[in-house]
């Protein structure tokens, strides 16, 4: 007797998908930036310490602020 694997099927996008898929990629694109700028804030810290580290922390909270506050 031969053996079958059932797979779920993927869902059919629908309509109110699209609101979501926005909103994702939203957000997606808020973590990316303040990663970004987490990732200049690490260079900074290597560079010259606390001084040079403040503005870009500054920075990365207030990307993730702004974007969570829209």
């Amino acid at each position: 007797m031969k053996r079958v694997r059932l797979r779920a099927a993927a869902p059919t996008p629908t309509r109110n998908d699209a609101p979501l898929a926005r909103e994702n990629a939203r957000l997606r694109q808020i973590l990316i930036d303040a990663e970004r700028e987490l990732s200049r804030c690490e260079r900074a810290a290597w560079a010259g310490g606390r001084a040079c580290l403040e503005p870009h922390m500054k920075g990365a909270l207030s990307i993730l602020r702004a974007g969570l506050d829209r």
